[in-house]
């Protein structure tokens, strides 16, 4: 019996303890174990851990039931198939019990293993059982009703996750959901809705027939349950797919019918309109028919509010804004209905951009005049659906030739005719009590004048002193500070800066306020301000006597900023890029503070982390101000430790020349910035200490083949023709694998996550490949060793060397160094086999199941060499590593417990060409030479590429064989 197994029988006997903390505690150490992966259990075994959990599942003590039930999700993946189904069927059963404690145990039990069946061979069998007996369950005729909301909520998880492996009860699960959409229970209701929704995805094209059939036979007079059945279409709407789209005929009039003789019926009302708005989206090209209808009825009901009266709001303007938020009725429900119509407006602007000038034509001025909507939440959803129309118009910008820009039948014409209206709407909002709200109101604002710049200019004096108390208002939060301070930005950057001037004084003393904030966020969008302002401040040909005034408040709030070291990263960038924009548009008056300036770009200079924006600073300052770049040079050359490089050998260059090379330098940094903000292409830079293939152009033109290049570099960006991505580019409407089915098929699910592919061997097939290679020069090092005699010590002696007086020895010096850990001895032994099954551990040195890919030992030094290789993907290095060095961990105290010196190296190589440095160091440990190192590590990368490429060939291939060979590029079928 191995000493796990010991451990685990230990264990059991101290489950059945009377006392509880034994029982705890032994359910403590047992979670343990189970959680190693080289845990390996007989069937004796298994049977008692089973039997055992399951009696501790009805414990008196709550927090042993607790730790029970924690227990079943890693023993799942320990255990056999059937062991799994008999848990599920004492789960089952127990949630048949009068015992809500045991229930609610039962129901976590399930769940637990329903999130650890990974396996399809596993999961299919026992999916199935858990959906016969929850079927079971919900067709009871007395069954409580806390009982059919817990057997919804699993069956909605299993079908969620396994839907795709219960076809055969889909019948059965579809008969036992469909009564309880009539079900007296809200909350039954409700969540037999969710369920319906994951089995849609799923069932055959006749049982979608039947649900829809029964969902539209019960659409008849308002009862309590209709809207549970309208409710149920939306969710269907979501899930189904084309096969809803076929449908949309009989559904939408029927729907729509409900959203006008719903009378009182709120609920309802806004049910109905959930519906047609999840039809615009999902089904937008059959939906055209019905696009016209459905603005009719919103347009409708976005008014609807009967418990308030609008039209007195001109004469008691200040009663609105200070009593707005005392108006309250439980009762109202109405702004539901008015916020329904909102998102089902804004689905239309998304899902039909080509009816723009309708648009701006029918629902434009509707949504204005519901800017003074009394409920916060509606406010803000018509708000959104407004900035959803002027995103739309940006995006359609491009479409329109510049001849006919502001012709009147063009969307940006009739936004220009509705500008006015939109500020006045906006003008009582932008002074409202509700921090959202006003966000909203400057959010709107500022995607406005982006779509149709300069298009204020006329209502400055109207939006600035609202900017202004939104900055100084004592106690203001962040948020409207950022929001404030984003609009003020884009007013400036989008209208001319005479139109500023008049309020210029009053804006830079809140946006110095707001630079002196105490969070980052408000003080670093402060900076972008400023950094507008210095070009507001000084136009050109402009004589503003308060000029110098206004640009040394300017200079001196940013000044603080730049001295601050304990700041964050990103306040740091925008202080030196705006004292950059500073010195080079004002530096004839700010002559006195340059002795105090130019020493702090030097000091940033020096740290690395500024010193890429301190350059592009410097570069502004150069190409505006020729003579104070001299003065800048200046303090550069006079200052030790400048760090950029400035020496005598650079003299005889330009001044200007000599900052252009520091710029070109640092360009290539200034580029990969640019790509690691790119979500997908950048990726790639994420992966820690990885190391990739040679990609010079020798390697290019005689190593790798075109196909075999351009795979590599479509697999770094992740732009492979994958399903998921060909989805993406509109190329295909599903992204299912072709092998096993699943969705969102990546290239990450190709090379290396397909159960299927893991099941035939392919990605095994690459990994012996790989460790073929690996092992090659490792073998002809141990041969060299074993041939040769070996070392006790290395003698070094000082050698000749001729000076310009003669022939110079230094004293006769032995030194001797520790001879390399394989030259002590000359029996080491290699154990390899690319057959895992035939692969075994040297029994002599401990007994275990474990096998690792390569084992080097020497009997007369007792040491052993342990390397396993993982061929994965490069994001998920670190964590592969980790994963390895925690299997092994038992196995090498074993091994020093037997007296044996072990040495473990875990070794990880990626499958788009790269290698993790773990590679190297196994190399570099084992004494292998420079070069047969360098040709070993290429090798490997080209390799474990070809391997990948491979199995990217034969994506489509539903057969695998072992003899295949590494491909380079297609071959003709």
């Amino acid at each position: 019996m191995s000493s796990s197994s010991y451990h685990i029988t230990t264990l059991l006997e101290k489950m059945g303890d009377a006392d509880k903390d034994f029982r705890y505690m032994a359910l403590t150490d047992l979670m343990s174990e189970l959680q190693k992966e080289s845990l390996s259990l007989d069937s004796d075994t298994e049977e008692k851990i089973c039997e055992r959990l399951l009696v501790l599942l009805g414990d008196k003590n709550g927090e042993v039931q607790n730790l029970a039930v924690k227990c079943l999700g890693p023993l799942v993946g320990k255990v056999k198939g059937n062991r799994v189904e008999n848990i599920v069927d004492v789960l089952g059963n127990n949630m048949l019990s009068q015992s809500e404690q045991l229930r609610g145990i039962s129901t976590m039990g399930l769940m637990m293993v329903i999130s650890e069946l990974h396996s399809s061979s596993l999961a299919a069998p026992v999916s199935r059982r858990i959906c016969s007996k929850l079927t079971t369950a919900l067709t009871y005729p007395k069954l409580e009703v806390q009982i059919q909301l817990e057997s919804l909520d699993i069956m909605s998880e299993v079908l969620h996750k396994f839907g795709s492996l219960v076809q055969s009860q889909h019948d059965k699960v579809q008969a036992a959901l469909l009564p309880l959409l009539a079900n007296n229970r809200v909350a039954v209701r409700k969540r037999t809705s969710v369920a319906i929704g994951y089995l849609v995805q799923n069932i055959s094209n006749s049982l979608f027939e039947e649900l829809i059939k029964h969902v539209m036979d019960n659409l008849v007079n308002p009862t309590k349950v209709l809207q549970s059945y309208i409710t149920c279409i939306n969710v269907i709407s979501r899930h189904a797919g084309h096969r809803f789209g076929n449908k949309l005929k009989i559904i939408v009039p029927k729907v729509a019918e409900f959203a006008h003789s719903a009378g009182e019926n709120d609920d309802l009302r806004e049910s109905a309109i959930q519906v047609l708005e999840s039809c615009v989206l999902w089904c937008p090209g059959e939906m055209q028919e019905f696009t016209a209808q459905i603005v009719d009825i919103s347009l409708t009901y976005i008014t609807y509010d009967p418990n308030y009266n609008y039209d007195s709001e001109d004469e008691e303007d200040e009663e609105y804004l200070d009593d707005e938020d005392d108006y309250s009725d439980d009762e109202d429900m109405s702004w539901k209905v008015r916020r329904s119509c909102a998102k089902c407006l804004s689905a239309i602007v998304q899902a039909r951009p080509e009816l723009l000038c309708d648009i701006y034509t029918r629902i434009s001025p509707v949504l204005i005049s519901r800017f003074k909507e009394r409920e916060k939440s509606v406010r803000l959803d018509i708000f959104n659906t407004y900035s959803c129309i002027l995103r739309q118009t940006a995006a359609s910008k491009h479409d329109i030739a510049p001849e006919d820009e502001m012709q009147d039948v063009t969307p940006l014409a009739q936004l220009a005719t509705q500008v006015d209206a939109i500020v006045r709407g906006l003008e009582k909002q932008l002074y409202d009590k509700n921090d959202k709200t006003r966000q909203s109101c400057f959010s709107l604002l500022g995607e406005l004048v982006t779509v149709l710049p300069g298009c204020l200019t006329s209502y400055v004096d109207i939006l600035l002193p609202a900017v202004h108390k939104s900055l100084s208002t004592k106690g203001a939060s962040c948020y409207i500070k950022i929001s404030s301070l984003s609009f003020l930005r884009t007013l400036l950057t989008h209208h001319s800066p005479e139109v500023f001037q008049s309020n210029l004084p009053d804006t830079l003393s809140c946006v110095i306020g707001a630079v002196q904030d105490t969070f980052y966020k408000v003080i670093s969008e402060a900076l972008l301000v400023s950094e507008q302002l210095v070009f507001v401040i000084r136009p050109p040909n402009s004589n503003n006597p308060q000029v110098s005034e206004l640009c040394t408040a300017i200079f001196n709030a940013t000044l603080y900023r730049l001295k601050e070291a304990d700041l964050d990263q990103e306040v740091k960038e925008r202080a030196i890029t705006c004292m950059g924009h500073l010195l080079a548009n004002m530096a004839d008056l700010l002559q006195s503070q340059l002795a105090i300036a130019l020493p702090l770009f030097l000091d940033r200079l020096r740290n690395e982390i500024t010193r890429l924006t301190t350059v592009k600073a410097l570069s502004v300052i150069a190409k505006e101000r020729d003579l104070y770049f001299k003065e800048l040079i200046g303090y550069v050359q006079t200052r030790e430790g400048a760090g950029i490089g400035f020496g005598d050998q650079r003299r005889k260059k330009n001044k200007k020349e000599q900052l252009v090379e520091i710029i070109k330098s640092l360009k290539e940094e200034e580029l990969l910035q640019t790509l690691y903000d790119k979500r997908v292409q950048g990726k790639f830079l994420t992966w820690e200490n990885t190391m990739q293939l040679d990609t010079g152009w020798q390697s290019l033109l005689y190593t790798l083949s075109p196909e075999l290049t351009k795979f590599h570099l479509n697999a770094i960006h992740d732009v492979a023709s994958t399903p998921s991505n060909l989805q993406l580019w509109n190329y295909s409407s599903t992204n299912n694998c072709p092998l096993c089915g699943r969705q969102q098929c990546n290239l990450k699910h190709i090379l290396t996550c397909c159960p299927v592919s893991l099941k035939q061997g392919r990605y095994n097939w690459r990994h012996d490949q790989v460790l073929r290679v690996i092992v090659q020069p490792i073998a002809e090092k141990l041969r060299e060793i074993n041939s040769a005699t070996p070392k006790t010590e290395v003698k070094r002696e000082w050698r000749k060397f001729v000076s310009g007086k003669g022939t110079y020895r230094k004293p006769e010096v032995r030194l001797t160094e520790e001879p390399h850990l394989l030259e002590e001895g000359n029996d080491w032994k290699l154990v390899f086999d690319e057959d895992e099954r035939t692969r075994q551990f040297p029994q002599h040195i401990v007994n275990t199941a474990l096998r690792p890919d390569v084992v080097i030992y020497s009997n007369t030094l007792r040491k052993v060499i342990l390397i396993e290789l993982t061929c994965g993907n490069e994001e998920n290095f670190e964590d592969q590593r980790s994963r390895k060095e925690k299997r092994y961990e038992e196995l090498m105290v074993e091994i020093e417990t037997a007296g044996w010196e072990g040495y473990l190296f875990t070794v990880e190589v990626g499958c788009r060409g790269f290698y993790h440095h773990t590679l190297p160091r196994i190399f570099n440990f084992l004494n292998i030479t420079r070069a047969k190192k360098k040709r070993a590590l290429n090798t490997t990368a080209v390799v474990s590429l070809k391997g990948s490429y491979t199995i990217w060939l034969s994506r489509y291939n539903k057969t695998w064989s072992d003899n295949w060979q590494l491909a380079e590029r297609p071959c003709p079928v």
